[in-house]
């Protein structure tokens, strides 16, 4: 009887990562994003408030509120640039085929490597071999290090402009709005009482414990008031069932 020398070959395992792993990568990953959250959420309120022509100093938020704003001005980027592409499905997928076609491009090897153009450099003493050797790992380290620094930079980056769009973009919606006045935008209305006396009709745009800003109706602009004796009333009622 003849022996089988074929042994079965075996794949090789892949190590998966253990579960401490996963809660260390888990807690890392959400501590970054509420890092981002929160510093989206800042950005898109001072970026509103700028637009507007307010002090952001007057209107402190918390950090919970802020990483909550975070997470509704990630939204709404998301679902603006899902309406940008569907309105530009062409475009979009122009760049998408040219973006591929250039990066084929780039991975397409020009030639097959040849050895016989190093073999003036093997034939070299080592001590030239060396100094080339430590001398190019140098330049690409020094060389590098900028780079890096502004991919770094960039990426830093990222949540500011997209708080700062996302900020000026719903103060130009808002804005669209409140210039249609009470009656005909989508935003509830208010009357401010100073003492009793009204001394503005329009749209609250933040409010503080000092402060208040609101969109006057009357003058179409900004006003910013002191909350001390001030009383603020809804203009618009629910009417009543039949």
């Amino acid at each position: 009887m003849q022996a089988n020398d074929s042994e079965p070959t075996t794949r090789p395992r892949l190590n998966r990562p253990s579960l401490p792993t996963l809660l260390s990568i888990a807690a890392a990953t959400a501590a970054f994003g509420t890092v981002a959250l929160h510093f989206l959420g800042d950005a898109a309120h001072r970026a509103y408030l700028n637009a507007w022509g307010i002090d952001a100093g007057l209107f402190p938020k918390a950090a919970d509120w802020l990483i909550i704003n975070g997470y509704y001005v990630l939204f709404e980027r998301f679902f603006a640039f899902l309406r940008t592409a569907a309105s530009n499905l062409l475009i979009f997928f122009g760049t998408a085929v040219g973006a591929g076609l250039y990066v084929f491009v780039l991975l397409t090897p020009l030639g097959t490597p040849n050895a016989s153009r190093w073999q003036w450099f093997e034939r070299r003493p080592p001590w030239l071999k060396r100094l080339v050797r430590q001398t190019t790992l140098t330049t690409l380290v020094i060389g590098l290090l900028p780079l890096a620094l502004v991919v770094v930079t960039a990426f830093m980056a990222i949540p500011a402009i997209v708080g700062e769009t996302a900020g000026r973009a719903i103060a130009e919606r808002e804005e669209l709005e409140y210039l249609k006045g009470c009656v005909t935008a989508k935003y509830s209305c208010v009357e401010v009482l100073k003492d009793g006396t009204p001394v503005a009709i329009g749209f609250i745009m933040e409010s503080s414990v000092s402060h208040l800003a609101i969109f006057d109706t009357d003058l179409k602009r900004t006003r910013l008031l002191s909350r001390e004796g001030t009383q603020v009333l809804t203009r618009r009622t629910l009417k009543p069932q039949d």
